[in-house]
């Protein structure tokens, strides 16, 4: 009997230990792929582009499920609007795709109402004729009770839960209310409440047992900050609509000191982000993220690759136009599309809006064309381009008459109906460029430290200061048409709607009569004035010294001066987000010749950009002129000294490899024991920077090695406390 016992207490502990292993969860989250079935970017010599294409994700997906446990795959919204592909099959295609590779969850974005719910519901219903065969929609802020939509209710769901090996995982979904305004979701009622709404949902996920809380988000990351920080509970944010890309997860306490991940991965396939999670109980701890490159490293899914290449066949049958196998021209260089950094001191007009808005006037020769930050869709790429390409800059659009994205319109403005929309499209630059005009036939600037409706500080046409009462003609699309009339604008004459005439044809015309050389430019059409701080910089230089990038400058003065934010951001890729990586404190006050210097350590091989933000003790800034260069690939291995040193109780180690290959960094004490590893992976060549917190571990001396490939280094740090 004793032996029995013993038996099944044996048996019993045996398996609450093996119940209460760690779950390992890895989660693969795409986001606003706008229908971009096919790569783009630049393009080869056969003219096929070398970024993004569903089938690349195909093979990252499979690969990734058959080589890792506990798979999740996501997408954060926006599978509408933005490539022909939607405008010939809508949704359609893309829900297939994605369903055949196994995703688990999207939320609803913005653009899925573009037409109106009950065209997202006719291709839910022709993809999936039988609901339960569909993956899930996530909107728990969207109201489909209406009797004409409510079909809705049998694809779309507040939250789904998972289950992976002992962990259950709840995930839910938000749509961005600015949806009510963007697009066209009646009699479909998007609720403003998304705080109360979150909280209600996290709720109902732990209740049901969820040890994982993910938030799949098409709110944008500024409403995802304000949701991590004020509601408990979330684990991870997957997020969507700024088209952002992180090449880590930005970091959130929330109110009870716990942490929220959000990450969001670029848009149109062109990168996947992909974060490793371990839960072990009510314990979520992050392994590690990699933002991915969708790119010809990545070889294509050969089937679904020839579905894709069908539906191209059938696209320029059915238009009777080349989108994808004829070159159409050729950019000087890159156009890029977004405005960035408005409250920033410069100019702010793009080389695609200047592009777009001159040929809206050189098509129907008006005073001046306007176009909104937010209806153009992708940039330009350096090199050959096709019909495609340019269709894809202007996306964000559909007409009855050929399909083929917004139309022109043409009307009269007075002078103060201009000036009104011009503030308009400046009263929320501080969150996006979604209303900020760019423009044709016309200057302006504003003071960007000024409060909303109070930024515009001049504004000329053709070089003429603007008469208020003075009547102006004016082209634009469809879109900003309707954005005056939500403003309460009322153009001076009737509008005049270019049926069949489009953003895409203006721009094909525009192309042709430019002998089908596009160069991009950026005249200052659009300038923030904002006054400058009395602070007296005489030179900032950047130079790489051992692989890292050294910055110094030298002020002749300093006056109320707190000191520098360092910002960078890379020269060669679209997402022209800087970034801080760092602060040197000023001297408030100095006429004497003052030097500083800055060493940022964390770079990879590429060109990037540096600038000073300076800050005076009031909060008031400016920024320096650029600072560009190029980091090499490192030539050599190093393991560096770490920074600071000694510590308490964190720091940072830095450490080059010339090739990809397996690198491992492990912690020891003073008696050759480990005691943590802190890297044991395959990384790409390059600069890498890794934190250690030593917060558990007694003062005294460690020591940290280096081992990859043949390469063995070993160095001292100490810990104080």
């Amino acid at each position: 009997m004793k032996k029995l016992f013993s038996f099944f207490s044996f048996f019993l502990i045996f398996s609450t230990l093996i119940l209460a292993q760690p779950d390992t969860l890895t989660i693969l989250h795409v986001n606003d792929s706008h229908s971009t079935l096919e790569a783009i970017g630049p393009r080869d010599a056969n003219l096929k582009g070398t970024l993004g294409g569903v089938s690349r994700v195909a093979t990252l997906v499979g690969l990734t499920k058959m080589t890792e446990p506990n798979v999740l795959f996501l997408h954060a919204g926006d599978i509408s609007i933005g490539d022909v592909f939607f405008n010939k099959y809508f949704q359609v295609p893309e829900l297939q795709i994605l369903s055949a590779l196994g995703l688990d969850a999207m939320t609803l974005g913005n653009h899925e109402f573009d037409l109106g719910p009950t065209t997202l519901l006719g291709s839910l219903q022709y993809a999936f004729p039988v609901a339960t065969d569909a993956f899930p929609l996530l909107s728990a802020n969207t109201d489909f009770s209406d009797t004409s939509i409510n079909g809705m209710l049998d694809y779309v769901h507040p939250y789904v839960i998972k289950q992976y090996g002992n962990t259950k995982v709840g995930i839910f979904g938000l749509t961005t209310p600015s949806t009510n305004l963007l697009s066209n979701p009646s009699p479909a009622v998007i609720s403003e409440d998304i705080a109360t709404i979150a909280g209600t949902m996290v709720g109902t996920l732990k209740a049901e047992g969820c040890a994982v809380v993910i938030f799949l988000s098409h709110l944008g990351v500024d409403l995802d900050k304000v949701i991590a920080s004020n509601i408990p509970g979330i684990n991870v944010i997957v997020g969507g609509h700024d088209h952002y890309k992180y090449a880590a997860p930005n970091t959130i306490t929330d109110p009870i000191g716990g942490t929220t991940w959000i990450v969001q991965a670029g848009s149109n396939y062109m990168y996947a982000g992909k974060m490793k999670l371990v839960v072990d109980g009510g314990n979520v701890q992050l392994l590690n993220y990699q933002l991915i490159p969708i790119d010809t490293n990545i070889p294509q899914e050969p089937t679904v690759q020839a579905i894709v290449d069908g539906m191209i066949a059938d696209i320029e049958s059915f238009y009777g136009i080349p989108f994808f196998t004829q070159q159409a021209g050729y950019a000087s260089d890159f156009f890029w599309e977004e405005a960035t950094n408005l409250l920033d001191q410069g100019p702010h007009d793009t080389p695609a809006g200047n592009l777009v808005a001159d040929a809206f006037r050189a098509y129907t020769s008006t005073d001046i064309a306007l176009q909104a930050g937010g209806s153009t869709a992708l940039p330009l790429w350096e090199g050959a381009f096709t019909a495609g390409d340019l269709f894809r800059l202007n996306g964000y659009g559909f007409n009855l008459t050929n399909t083929l994205g917004f139309q022109l319109a043409t009307f009269d403005l007075t002078g103060m109906d201009i000036l009104k929309g011009l503030e308009f499209g400046l009263s929320e630059i501080e969150l996006s460029d979604e209303f900020f005009l760019q423009v044709s036939g016309m200057e302006y600037t504003y003071d960007g430290t000024k409060p909303s409706f109070q930024r515009l500080d001049s504004v000329k046409i053709n070089g003429v200061p603007i008469d208020p009462v003075k009547t102006y003609s004016i082209t634009a699309n469809e879109m900003v048409l309707g954005i005056l009339n939500y403003v309460g604008i009322t153009p001076a004459s009737v509008p005049v709607i270019l049926d069949g005439k489009t953003e895409f044809e203006a721009l094909m015309t525009y192309t042709m009569n430019q002998q089908n050389i596009l160069t991009p430019q950026t005249s200052g059409r659009v300038f923030n004035i904002m006054p400058s701080v009395p602070v007296e910089l005489t030179s900032f230089s950047a130079s790489v010294v051992d692989n890292f990038v050294n910055l110094s400058w030298i002020t002749a003065t300093e006056l109320n001066n707190s000191g520098w934010d360092i910002e960078r951001k890379s020269a060669s890729e679209k997402d022209n987000q800087w970034k801080k990586i760092g602060f040197v404190k000023g001297s408030g006050n100095s006429t004497e010749i003052l030097k500083y210097t800055f060493n940022d350590k964390n770079t990879n091989p590429g060109k990037f950009c540096y600038r000073l933000k300076q800050i005076d003790f009031d909060g008031t800034f400016s920024y320096s002129k650029v600072a560009e260069i190029s980091v090499k690939s490192p030539d050599k291995f190093g393991l560096y000294q770490n920074y600071p040193n000694p510590f308490n109780p964190s720091t940072t180690i830095n450490y080059s490899i010339p090739a990809a290959g397996n690198v491992e960094l492990k912690i020891y004490d003073i008696l050759g024991n480990e005691v943590a590893n802190l890297v044991n992976e395959t990384e790409e060549s390059g600069n890498h920077s890794v934190l250690f917190d030593a917060s558990k571990l007694a003062s005294g001396v460690y020591l940290y090695t280096l081992r990859a490939n043949n390469f063995v280094q070993t160095k001292k740090m100490m810990l104080l406390k």
